[in-house]
């Protein structure tokens, strides 16, 4: 609030506050709730709302001025008086016709008991603020806030997809590895006799085995799609930072999935990081 919240006030505090320059109305009723004081804030919003100021004179109640929706209003100000405690009205709505047009406003109020000096209740002071543009506000806040969740959540169905697309023609290139090569290696295998080229042969076929289908292997480690693709590039030497902006995700979420592979892989209360693990035994995974 713009007010400094009291449990009661003073004749004199209400008299520095109606000729204080502040945003906010400040509104002295007497205790028949009859307006006694305000301040130029007060004025322009009457103004801004097409209402014209009270004559001090005419002692017109305040809830006899009011729309009738402001009957809460007045219940408030009845409760500061009589049970000589503040009362917070927060949100109240009020509405009216302008220009031909239903308009809606909505008022924060704050209300508090006035005293003189032998503690009597006098009236009430009111501070009034229009909070009608911070709820506007608020409300398209709340609009963006839902559309950029559903963004987001097609955003992370569309990178799933993606991700199972990328496995997919992973697995496909090796088992057309397989296909094209696999009759190869088998003729080499029969026309290559001596021990070098025996020798040869089975580095090509475990270097095939390691093109063909990786994820098959890792996976039988009960590695995730996304746990497989990040240890093929945590293997392949990128920092996490890298790994993050490579497959768009945060620092955080790149440690915790190395936790999990780790802990998959056996690795867990080793001193072996992961990147060698991966590297020394890319044959097998």
């Amino acid at each position: 609030m713009l007010w400094s919240e009291a449990d009661s006030f003073t004749e004199k505090s209400v008299q520095e506050l109606v000729q204080a320059d502040v945003p906010v109305s400040v509104v002295f009723f007497d205790k028949d709730f009859v307006l006694s004081q305000w301040n130029e804030t007060f004025c322009r919003i009457l103004a801004q709302y097409d209402r014209p100021v009270p004559q001090l004179s005419a002692r017109i109640p305040y809830y006899e001025y009011l729309p009738q929706e402001a009957c809460e209003l007045v219940r408030a100000m009845r409760q500061a008086r009589d049970d000589r405690r503040p009362v917070r009205l927060p949100n109240l709505c009020l509405r009216d016709l302008r220009a031909g047009k239903a308009v809606e406003s909505y008022w924060t109020s704050y209300l508090a008991p006035v005293l003189n000096r032998t503690g009597a209740v006098v009236g009430v002071l009111a501070f009034i603020e229009d909070v009608t543009e911070i709820l506007r506000q608020k409300r398209e806040i709340a609009v963006l806030r839902k559309e950029l969740e559903e963004r987001d959540a097609a955003l992370r169905v569309l990178m799933r997809l993606r991700e199972e697309d990328r496995t997919q023609v992973v697995q496909d290139y090796g088992a057309r590895i397989q296909q094209e090569l696999a009759p190869c290696i088998v003729e080499l295998e029969s026309v290559c006799t001596g021990q070098k080229q025996q020798s040869a042969v089975a580095a090509l076929k475990r270097r095939l085995g390691y093109f063909e289908k990786p994820e098959r292997r890792l996976a039988e480690y009960g590695l995730t799609p996304r746990e497989i693709e990040l240890a093929q590039l945590v293997r392949e030497g990128l920092s996490s930072k890298a790994i993050a902006d490579r497959l768009c995700i945060s620092r955080e979420s790149v440690n915790s999935h190395r936790q999990h592979i780790r802990r998959k892989l056996g690795l867990s209360g080793q001193t072996q990081t992961l990147k060698a693990f991966l590297q020394h035994r890319r044959t097998s995974l």
